[in-house]
């Protein structure tokens, strides 16, 4: 229920806050007007955490409504916060939720600019060990794909994943030295990277 309360605030606010909106303006014939929007208005109000974030796209890139980036923060705000409760209700680790979540804003659809916000929850499962995690954000701090790139987290994280095991991580890591896009270890572009590597 305070969900429902919730994004209903979050809509009211939206509407009557427009520049648009006149004060004689009907705000609610705009929910009405698209019955794709009206339809993801109603699962989020149930607490469905993928439709408060395809709200939050939903104004981020306005698409059938006005573009509102600070509705759509709160949205992606409010996904965070439900898929946490879910997480901890169902015992799932605190990593792998970090992880999840950042899987959620990764390399959206026409919302390259939520990486910067799948990085925050990369770098909290990195930092407990999540071998998932460590490539993935290895993986954004080499490409500079939302965030700044930044060649020594981009080694840090990615030989992190390889030294766990991540299988993908021993070719992304070799390729990525001789494109400059991770600061060389000679001892550990030896390793993994000479004519026989030590696999993981």
């Amino acid at each position: 229920m305070r969900f429902a309360w919730s994004v209903a605030v979050v809509l009211l606010v939206s509407w009557f806050a427009s520049p648009s909106t006149g004060a004689a303006a009907d705000p609610w014939s705009r929910m009405e007007s698209n019955p794709d929007i009206l339809a993801l208005e109603k699962k989020a109000w149930s607490g469905d955490y993928l439709a408060l974030r395809d709200l939050g796209l939903v104004y981020r890139n306005g698409l059938g409504v006005e573009r509102r980036p600070d509705v759509a923060n709160v949205f992606f705000d409010m996904t965070e916060r439900r898929y946490l409760e879910i997480a901890e209700r169902v015992g799932e680790k605190e990593d792998e939720a970090e992880f999840a979540i950042g899987q959620l804003f990764y390399s959206l659809e026409n919302a390259r600019g939520e990486n910067a916000r799948a990085a925050h929850w990369f770098a909290l499962a990195a930092e407990k060990g999540n071998v998932n995690a460590q490539y993935y954000l290895g993986g954004l701090y080499a490409s500079g794909d939302g965030i700044a790139a930044n060649p020594d987290l981009a080694a840090r994280w990615i030989l992190a994943a390889l030294r766990q095991g991540e299988r993908n991580a021993h070719e992304l890591y070799c390729r990525w030295i001789g494109q400059g896009k991770v600061t060389r270890d000679e001892a550990e572009a030896s390793r993994w990277c000479s004519p026989s590597p030590n696999k993981p």
